[in-house]
């Protein structure tokens, strides 16, 4: 679909956003980490990667003026774009300036006219061109299937941000407006695949397909199927405004529309880049209200909006979810639903977000608890003191850092689980957690004790930061032999490898990817180091003679320190920091 909303980027930075998911936002952010949020997607997430409404319409305006047969009064493209002027409702002192034989560019007020059809784009697209097919200008006055289905288009930090949270199983299921392949090509570039991972609908008959960990709902249509088969999915291709306003009667359409309804009346609701001016979307929603009414106070809100103000459009949805409980409670209703964000700093936001939360829940997930409350609580702090550091490196480069970041989090997590760092070329993410973390600390698969000492560990680097102990560098995925990452004090600069337990550094040590000989690396285990076996008088690799390299273990530290303080003064002295 084509969105209507202007999505400029936002001006809160990624810091206060965090502060804000802390405070005022709290019950939204730990309802996205809890996985109680259906992410809706418009075309405002695509904005930096696809044409917006307006250069599309400017093109389609092109499209038509270029083939206007300057003799012909009667032309059939001349026809369309008087018809499209009609629509605009432009004043006629400035219509009659306009030449039709003259491109588009040299149109006096040509800005204003592209401003008025904006939101009444459907009705444009609607527009029929004699002899030609009923979708002739979506098919080829934007040229759907090269503009949005482009092979050569490649994902924005808000996609890859979205998929990082699908793969953390915060998002489960995400209907879409959006006919590019955005979403898709970036769950691909982090795991290597799709379709394991990913069921992308299009047509009611794909709910029946292979269930995956995601569902990904293109209600509008996709402009890759589009062009690879266009027999079947150039149909399912919805813009016009016949096909929008007659969507929901539709028996083709039916089990989608019950699939959204089914969505929207059991689940929260984060919109992102959708303008929700479309009728079949206020349908749905009256349906689904119908079905399981929302009323005011709810805890976390059932609708929010990934903007920095809300218009008409979606103060009507929020009247629609609400009912009779809107009028009297709106100035609340409306405050608690705006995010204050457009899409890529808020995703941002939530990807940090979500893996210090989890980390946070993890610590208090150890067991059996030998962590007291004000302990506990102290180590959260410096997980979010870690969050911070790391939030304030965000730069005007969002998908590097991204970029970054995803590296970052896969050679940590890589050496930790298995000791064998990922592969740089693919530089896959690797996820903290496959589930929200209610489901994880229930699963017996899942080591919570060691991701626990992980978080504590985190914790401790994330404090020493705030108070100036030292300063982290981060690794680089093409050089494990550097460290996860390099902690610089004044007492010198340490490579620092975090890992499970022994087992996992023996594998390192194996694959020489760690040199337990040099003094600069810093090992650091989750669980208690075993006593050392008495060693054979035979050479082994890395387990002869004097080892230089310090070890500490976060568990055996955990368990002798009485409080946080302690804790971190310990920790400095056996990591030698």
């Amino acid at each position: 679909m084509i969105g209507s909303e202007d999505q400029e980027q936002g001006s809160q930075g990624t810091v206060d956003l965090l502060r804000s998911f802390d405070n005022q936002l709290r019950s939204v952010a730990s309802g996205v980490v809890r996985g109680e949020y259906v992410f809706w997607l418009g075309s405002g997430l695509s904005r930096s990667v696809v044409p917006d409404v307006g250069e599309l319409l400017r093109k389609l305006l092109s499209f038509l003026q270029a083939r206007v047969e300057p003799a012909d009064e009667n032309c059939r493209y001349r026809k369309a774009l008087r018809e499209i002027l009609d629509i605009s409702g432009i004043p006629a002192d400035d219509r009659q300036q306009i030449q039709l034989t003259t491109s588009v560019d040299s149109w006096p007020h040509i800005n204003d006219l592209v401003q008025r059809l904006t939101d009444r784009y459907s009705k444009v697209l609607d527009v029929l061109v004699d002899g030609e097919d009923q979708d002739f200008l979506v098919w080829k006055g934007i040229d759907v299937a090269n503009t949005y289905g482009s092979p050569d288009l490649e994902p924005a930090a808000e996609h890859l941000c979205l998929a990082i949270l699908m793969l953390e199983g915060v998002i489960r299921t995400a209907p879409s407006a959006n006919w590019d392949g955005l979403v898709e090509k970036a769950i691909h570039r982090l795991t290597g695949e799709t379709t394991g991972f990913l069921r992308v609908v299009v047509r009611p008959q794909e709910f029946s397909e292979h269930e995956s960990r995601c569902d990904l709902i293109k209600f509008h249509g996709c402009a890759i199927r589009a062009r690879e088969d266009p027999g079947t999915y150039r149909a399912a291709l919805i813009a016009r405004e016949s096909q929008i306003s007659g969507w929901t009667t539709k028996t083709e359409h039916s089990l989608m529309k019950s699939q959204l309804e089914h969505h929207v009346a059991t689940s929260g609701a984060l919109v992102v880049g959708l303008s929700a001016q479309d009728a079949n979307l206020h349908t749905i929603l009256h349906q689904a209200a119908e079905n399981l009414g929302r009323t005011w106070p709810v805890t976390p809100p059932a609708v929010v909006f990934a903007l920095e103000g809300l218009e008409h459009d979606q103060k009507h949805v929020l009247r629609i979810t609400y009912g009779e409980s809107y009028n009297e409670n709106h100035e609340e209703i409306e405050t608690a639903a705006l995010l204050g964000a457009h899409a890529q700093p808020l995703l941002l936001a939530l990807v940090l977000y979500t893996l210090a939360d989890k980390l946070s829940s993890l610590v208090a997930a150890i067991s059996p608890t030998v962590i007291d409350n004000a302990t506990t609580e102290a180590i959260q702090a410096g997980i979010r003191d870690l969050r911070d550091v790391v939030a304030g490196a965000v730069d005007d480069n969002s998908l590097a850092f991204v970029e970054r970041l995803v590296a970052g989090v896969g050679i940590l997590l890589s050496i930790f689980r298995t000791g064998v760092p990922i592969d740089g070329a693919a530089c896959h993410y690797q996820p903290l957690t496959a589930q929200p973390i209610e489901q994880t600390v229930l699963d017996p698969n899942v080591d919570t004790d060691a991701l626990g000492f992980l978080a504590v560990a985190a914790s401790l680097f994330g404090r020493g930061v705030a108070e100036a102990f030292w300063e982290l560098k981060a690794g680089d995925v093409e050089s494990p032999g550097e460290g996860v990452f390099t902690v610089e004090s004044p007492l010198g600069d340490s490579r620092v490898f975090l890992v499970r337990d022994s087992g996992v550094l023996a594998q390192l040590e194996g694959h020489e990817h760690i040199d337990m000989k040099d003094a600069s690396v810093l090992a650091i285990h989750a669980k208690a180091i075993p006593p050392r076996q008495p060693r054979s008088s035979k050479s082994r690799y890395g387990r002869t003679g004097r080892q230089p390299a310090r070890e500490v273990a976060i568990e055996s530290m955990v368990n002798a320190a009485p409080d946080f303080q302690a804790l971190m003064s310990d920790f400095r002295q056996e990591a030698a920091l």
